[in-house]
């Protein structure tokens, strides 16, 4: 869990969230690696960081 929330915040470019968004939902969905409340917990943070990223990317 600390990894992912680790690599959310580094993340840099809106496809980069993208991929780890993937990563965390086949652990979640197909691993059962993360309970509901830590995939909740990861989707709410990859998708505030989308929204700043996106923001930043408009921005240039």
């Amino acid at each position: 869990m600390a990894k992912a929330r680790h690599a959310v915040q580094g993340a840099k470019t809106d496809q980069k969230l993208r991929e780890i968004r993937g990563k965390v939902e086949k652990r979640f969905l197909d691993e059962g690696f993360y309970s509901d409340a830590q995939a909740d917990e990861l989707f709410a943070l990859i998708d505030t960081k989308r929204e700043i990223v996106s923001g930043q990317e408009v921005a240039s």
